[in-house]
């Protein structure tokens, strides 16, 4: 049986910049690719975790084996240095984004659908004739209030 990679990304809290490093061997010692990386960004935790309350956020996109995510996780749980992990599918979010843009289908049935779309309209460019000043403002708010 064919073993199927899939692409995965992680998110992950370290104590150290460094430890970023450990990641990345993990990951190498589990056979992924590393697709695209983030750099760290030191963030203030909204709580403590494990007695700290400054941490270094990265993210890790990478190419894995199905089987091999869950046993890479389990390596990652027992590592005292990464605080909090989340690893994700990444084509599952793809298609999520991708249903929101999809614009509902036409039903023959219904002639409210039908209707042509207007094209969209030219931004207006300013001109001096746009701007009005303040004696036509007053009149106009005097004009609508009455």
């Amino acid at each position: 049986m064919e073993k199927q990679t899939k692409n995965y990304e992680i998110g992950f809290l370290t104590v150290n910049e460094d430890d970023v490093k450990e990641v990345l061997r993990d990951l190498e010692s589990h056979k992924a690719a590393i697709l695209k990386q983030g750099r760290p960004r030191k963030i203030r935790l909204a709580y403590p975790i494990k007695k700290e309350i400054v941490a270094y956020f990265i993210f890790i996109q990478f190419s894995m084996d199905s089987d091999m995510v869950e046993a890479f996780s389990s390596k990652l749980k027992l590592n005292s240095k990464t605080l909090r992990f989340m690893v994700i599918n990444l084509p599952a979010i793809a298609m999520r984004q991708e249903r929101e843009v999809e614009k509902p289908q036409e039903s023959p049935e219904n002639p409210a659908t039908k209707q042509k779309a207007k094209p969209a309209a030219e931004p207006k460019k300013a001109s001096s004739d746009d701007f009005v000043n303040n004696e036509l403002l007053e009149k106009k708010l005097e004009e609508i209030l009455k």
